[in-house]
């Protein structure tokens, strides 16, 4: 990933962490009993990049809901009401429907919906 060392043949590993990456003979010279030399054998090695903070499990939850934040398309109360019928159309029959991210604070229209907003047939009317 280095313009002076654009093919790297060789890492050095000390205290678990990478400490150097370069040609095999430069590594070679930084081993201590602490360092461990791998020999990448012509392959590529890339920087790895590790998300502290996720909630994969959360989010496999959530991929059968209804998304009904604004960044979804729904910015005012009838939208999260149109997005929850939708879901409703591809749901099985007495299975529940659920929605997640819905906010009225973040709405155009500030809407708490209530049960009649779920019952009306005409939506146009929130």
């Amino acid at each position: 990933m280095e313009e002076k060392t654009p093919r790297a043949e060789a890492l050095a590993v000390q205290f678990g962490r990478i400490y150097k990456v370069g040609q095999t003979a430069k590594i070679e010279k930084l081993a201590t009993p602490e360092t461990k030399v791998i020999d990448l054998k012509g392959q590529t090695i890339f920087p790895g990049f590790i998300d502290a903070h996720n909630h994969f499990c959360l989010y496999a939850l959530l991929t059968d809901h209804a998304d009904c934040k604004p960044a979804a398309g729904c910015v005012r109360g009838e939208d999260v009401v149109e997005a929850l019928r939708a879901k409703a159309t591809n749901t099985p029959p007495g299975q529940w429907v659920m929605g997640w991210e819905y906010a009225p604070y973040l709405l155009d229209d500030k809407k708490d919906l209530t049960r009649e907003d779920f019952d009306r047939t005409d939506t146009h009317s929130l």
